[in-house]
Parts: structure tokens; sequence; C-alpha cells
């Protein structure tokens, strides 16, 4: 039994963990990194495609650590009947995350990216800056919408409705 809770107990710190990188992460960009990038400067932009480009790998790694987790959290709580409807939600909104992480790796980011290797303002990187900045703040609106959920069931788990 007490294995089973040490187990427990490190998976929720790892899933945590990952959580915090990848909500951090996006966060940051949203609104510390992309507000400096805002203005014509190519040297800003070439910065703002580094960073995005390595937060990718990053974003992508937590994601399938958080997914990995949370399976196994769901497992060892029980919980799934009385859950249901909350982690239908998360479910949902995972998947719609998983959508827009692919439209942003495999579209927004590589064309972004093309655009800032000349040394002229682009128009390409003019019209795409609006989209990405309305993908991550849809992207932001799902991670708190995420946050609700598993508040959510954090607190029925805790006042024992579930398991």
């Amino acid at each position: 039994m007490e294995t089973t809770v040490n187990i427990a107990v490190l998976v929720n710190w790892i899933h945590l963990l990952a959580v915090i990188a990848w909500l951090g992460g996006t966060v940051f960009i949203q609104y510390a990194l992309l507000p400096t990038c805002q203005k014509p400067d190519q040297e800003l932009n070439r910065i703002f495609i580094k960073a995005t480009g390595r937060f990718r790998y990053i974003a992508w790694i937590a994601m399938g650590i958080i997914l990995l987790t949370g399976m196994m959290r769901v497992n060892h709580s029980g919980g799934m009947q009385v859950l249901a409807p909350w982690l239908h939600i998360k479910i949902g909104i995972a998947v719609l995350m998983i959508v827009l992480g692919v439209v942003s790796t495999l579209w927004i980011w590589p064309a972004l990216s093309k655009s800032t290797t000349s040394d002229s303002p682009n128009a390409e990187l003019i019209a795409l800056q609006p989209r990405s900045q309305k993908l991550l703040k849809l992207y932001n609106l799902c991670n708190i919408l995420m946050l609700l959920a598993g508040l959510i069931i954090i607190y029925m788990l805790s006042a024992g409705q579930a398991g």
C-alpha cells in the first residue's frame, strides 16, 4: 500500500512539473516575449523565433508527460465514473490544444521562421503575427479552462465524491 501511495505522489509531482513547464512557457511567450517582439526589429523577431523554437520541444515533451501521467492519475484515483463529465471536458480541451500545437508546429512556426531569415521586414511575417497571436490567445484560454476543470476534479476527489 505504501509503495502505491509513493508512486501516486511521484506521478502527481511529475504531472504538476510538466504542467508548470507547459503553462509557464505559453504564458511567458504570450505576455512577456511577444509584446517585446512587436516592434519591427528584425533582431527581436529572430530572438522570438529562436525562443519559441526551443520551447516547442519542451512543450511537446511536457504534453506527452502530462498525457501519460494524467492517464496514470485517473487510473489510480478510481473515480472514472463520477469524474467522467469533467474528464471528458479535460480530454476535449487537451485534444484541441494538441491540434493547436500541431497547427503551430507545422504551419505557423515554420512560416514565421522562414520569414525572419531575410534582413528586410517581410509582408508574410506581418500577416502571420496576428494569426499566431490569436492562436496563442486561444491556447492560453484552453490552459485556463483545463486548469479550472482540473480544480473541479481535485475538489471532487478531496470532497470524497469520487472513488
